[in-house]
């Protein structure tokens, strides 16, 4: 039993640790988001030199745990330009990600 005890006191310390990481990180990434960006608005990040050299195309896109809502896509949008794709968890992953919802899918679909 005291065995028992001590693992859960250590997935509960785990969990606050990671909440107050979380806490601490995610309102500067939100912050860091809404500052105006260097990029034109239908500039996309570099391209690397080599690889258009090469004739290789290159495609990049966002990778979220959040829902995706007008905003962020806005966001994104006019600081880096349109994105090729737009990565996002399917299913829900316990306090890490949402899921996708079929309002989502529909306005992902719709741009594209």
């Amino acid at each position: 039993m005291n065995n028992q005890t001590n693992n859960s006191k250590w997935k509960i310390l785990i969990i606050v640790l990671a909440s107050i990481v979380l806490a601490l990180i995610i309102p500067l990434a939100y912050q860091q988001m809404k500052q105006p960006s260097n990029h034109s608005k239908s500039e996309a990040p570099k391209k690397n030199e080599s690889n258009e050299k090469k004739g290789k195309k290159i495609i990049w896109g966002v990778d979220s745990a959040n829902i995706t809502t007008n905003e962020m896509y806005k966001c994104v949008k006019e600081n880096y330009g349109e994105p090729a794709i737009w990565g996002r968890y399917l299913g829900s992953n316990g306090n890490v990600s949402t899921g996708l919802t079929k309002k989502e899918i529909k306005f992902l679909h719709e741009k594209r």
